[in-house]
């Protein structure tokens, strides 16, 4: 993983597709820098809970493009700013299933507009904790609003550089 990011210029390759079209090998995607942890302030903490043993829960979701910029400007998860969202997040337990919610709620909300799979790796003990559902016949966890500045604090998060088939 990857230091500090941010949004650059025009990106090195083609948008990743809500169709499953990839972005190529690490680097930048139409702006967003990819395989690089966006919250590097969690790593220390991360570290020493791996180094002491602690299990790790890996939760994915589909992003547009915007969310995938404010992501990296605020260093985590959290509401839309200008409060038209959601206000908690919904992951997936894996990036395939993420990227099928990807398909299905970008193509049908916005056509084929490009997303990206957000990576959160969570302490098992916290992602136990998160309310835990079937949605759309897919494995799902919703991480409430006020659940969000913890998820931010001692999860490595990352966008990744593929979107799965």
């Amino acid at each position: 993983m990857g230091g500090g990011v941010g949004f650059g210029g025009g990106g090195d390759g083609g948008a990743i597709s809500a169709d499953g079209g990839d972005g190529g090998d690490g680097g930048e995607v139409d702006g967003v820098v990819l395989d690089a942890t966006v919250n590097p302030q969690a790593m220390a903490a991360y570290d020493a809970a791996s180094e002491g043993g602690t299990q790790v829960t890996n939760l994915y979701r589909a992003v547009s493009e915007a969310e995938a910029q404010d992501i990296q400007d605020y260093g985590g998860f959290r509401p839309a700013v200008n409060g038209q969202s959601y206000q908690g997040k919904l992951f997936a337990t894996s990036a395939e299933d993420a990227a099928r919610f990807g398909r299905i709620n970008f193509k049908l909300s916005h056509g084929t507009q490009p997303f990206f799979i957000v990576e959160a790796d969570v302490p098992t003990s916290l992602a136990t904790s998160y309310y835990h559902d079937t949605m759309d016949r897919m494995p799902a966890v919703a991480v409430y609003q006020e659940e969000l500045p913890q998820l931010n604090s001692e999860s490595l998060i990352q966008i990744l550089d593929y979107v799965p088939r």
